[in-house]
């Protein structure tokens, strides 16, 4: 791999993989954070998959005992549209996100 695509893929990763450390859980929550690449022809795709709860604010979080406290949302993943050519984020029916990176 040229040493730019590998500079690239490890800022994305690097950067996406702190986001969802410091963001998708609260301190002392379990979780996992899965974290897979692939070639697709001339693209790599990189996907994250953590089990955290919906983003959002806590009163719109079924269940959630932080309900009506405030909320101080994640800062958006700033510089990451330059790097990569398309981002996209769902949830999945059995309640994971997952954020889908690739990149030229």
């Amino acid at each position: 791999m040229p040493a730019d695509r590998l500079q690239s893929l490890e800022a994305v990763a690097g950067r996406i993989f702190r986001h969802l450390v410091d963001y998708a859980y609260q301190p002392g929550e379990p979780g996992s954070i899965t974290v897979a690449l692939a070639e697709k022809g001339p693209r790599l795709r990189l996907r994250f998959e953590d089990d955290a709860g919906p983003s959002g604010p806590p009163e719109s979080r079924p269940g959630n005992p932080k309900a009506g406290e405030p909320h101080n949302p994640a800062p958006p993943l700033n510089g990451l549209p330059r790097l990569a050519e398309s981002l996209i984020y769902y949830r999945t029916a059995d309640r994971k996100n997952q954020l889908v990176v690739f990149l030229n």
